[in-house]
């Protein structure tokens, strides 16, 4: 998506590595963590119950929402290089 080129723009030049690697190890985190959790809360629901998983993803869904709003109010009060 359009994560990854926005480091160029965002980051300094001598932090791109170390800013690369910390987004990689969340990614990873989040692609390792997220289907434990679901597993957890499928195995502690009744067979075929979705709706703590539902409200699972509803929660992410939001969350990231509320990070982009964030990230593009900050953007638009500095120098708005990601528009």
């Amino acid at each position: 998506g359009a994560l990854w080129p926005s480091f160029a723009l965002t980051v300094p030049q001598r932090q791109l590595g170390t800013a690369y690697g910390v987004a990689v190890a969340f990614q990873n985190l989040g692609l390792a963590g997220v289907p434990m959790l679901v597993g957890h809360l499928q195995a502690t629901s009744a067979a075929g119950d979705y709706q703590r998983v539902i409200v699972l993803f509803n929660v992410i869904g939001l969350l990231s929402i509320a990070v982009a709003l964030l990230l593009h109010r900050s953007n638009a009060a500095c120098r708005g290089v990601l528009d």
